[in-house]
């Protein structure tokens, strides 16, 4: 909180290179980090981007795994952002079909090389922990898209199974 006398202010600049990329996934403190960069009036995205070509909101995973389907640097047309936070996507094409992407996860080598100076962020918490946020957002619903993806291939909108549970928790760390 910039306090009172704080917000009539210019932000104090950043003393990190952007953009900023949170490489963390869904539920590990990606909205609060948002959240803080957005309190320090930073142009910040979270799961969204708004295309810079035609102003267009779409998750901003889509955007980035479509520019490198098309050879292009990831954050191209993606918005005009210090910080990307909550970048992957997980969409449901039907009941048992998912259609999923996270730069996190399989990007992070080509971010790296397109934007060398760019800040990565990894907010981590307790593996159990993360594991009832995720089972408990959404009455399971984000689970269920990423068990379609194959993201984890134990995983159920279910109570898990101790050794379910266990390989989810490896997942995660």
């Amino acid at each position: 909180d910039p306090g009172e006398e704080g917000r009539h202010k210019a932000p104090t600049p950043l003393k990190v290179q952007t953009p900023i990329f949170v490489a963390s996934l869904p539920k590990s403190g990606t909205t609060s980090i948002w959240q803080y960069f957005n309190c320090g009036a930073r142009t910040s995205s979270h799961q969204w981007v708004k295309r810079n070509s035609t102003h267009d909101a779409v998750p901003s995973g889509l955007c980035i795994r479509e520019n490198l389907r098309n050879h292009l640097p990831p954050l191209t047309d993606c918005g005009d952002y210090d910080v990307y936070t909550d970048t992957g996507y997980a969409g449901f094409v039907s009941p048992n079909v998912s259609d999923c992407y996270y730069p996190s996860i399989s990007a992070l080598p080509t971010l790296y090389e397109q934007y060398p100076n760019a800040t990565i962020i990894l907010i981590t918490r307790n593996s159990t922990s993360w594991l009832r946020s995720m089972q408990a957002w959404g009455n399971g619903s984000l689970l269920k898209r990423w068990k379609n993806c194959n993201l984890i291939s134990h995983v159920t909108t279910k109570q898990l199974s101790p050794a379910e549970a266990g390989d989810f928790a490896a997942f995660y760390e």
